[in-house]
């Protein structure tokens, strides 16, 4: 969700008369329209309570596992995973914390990844050719432990990506999964650590 977010972002800083970026790293995402809006008004009132005030506080992990597992395709295995990392122990009791928020996540989906602007954005940035004030560089993973989100062929893939916009440039990552920075954090690190450079040298 936050390469489409980066689209956007780099597509106003490009049509600035003063941008400020110098480079902009988009991981792992294409520009096909993904996730219809939510289906039903019970969805939608099940998910008052993460979106409101304390709703992401439970008594215990198991309150929490359970209030989270429909939203995320009950993926015990997954779940399982945010255990004192992503839902985190809240000082001094048994209660937990979760930075899980399906909420947020169905607010993105929704608005973001649903949504066309990501290709208009890639189209916006395509439009200034050769002349883009920054370095526009996609990162693209593999199949992986959890595999990629991307999709290669077709309207809005990588390939169609690349045709629309010459400017841009594109690394692949093979063997690594979705979150490229994770699944293959060496690899990813010295890549992002070159564009830094780079940018740096930049007038």
């Amino acid at each position: 969700m936050g390469g489409r977010i980066a689209m956007r972002a780099a597509a106003l800083d490009a049509a600035s008369s003063e941008p400020v970026l110098r480079a902009v790293v988009i991981e792992d995402m294409d520009l096909i329209e993904r996730y219809a809006p939510s289906k039903t008004v019970e969805d939608r009132a099940a998910l008052e309570r993460f979106a409101s005030p304390g709703g992401r506080r439970f008594a215990s992990w198991e309150e929490a596992r359970a209030a989270l597992l429909p939203w995320y395709d009950r993926d015990e295995e997954r779940i399982n995973s945010w255990r004192n990392t992503r839902v985190r122990p809240i000082p001094g009791g048994t209660e937990v914390h979760s930075d899980i928020n399906p909420a947020a996540q169905r607010l993105a989906r929704e608005r973001v990844l649903a949504s066309s602007d990501g290709s208009m954005a890639w189209d916006e940035l395509a439009a200034h050719g050769d002349s883009l004030p920054f370095a526009l560089h996609v990162l693209y993973a593999d199949k992986g432990e959890r595999g990629t989100v991307v999709q290669i062929e077709g309207r809005g893939g990588i390939n169609d990506m690349k045709a629309r916009c010459p400017a841009a440039q594109f690394t692949f990552f093979p063997g690594a999964g979705h979150s490229i920075h994770r699944t293959d954090q060496e690899a990813f690190d010295k890549q992002l650590r070159e564009i830094i450079k780079t940018a740096a040298q930049r007038d």
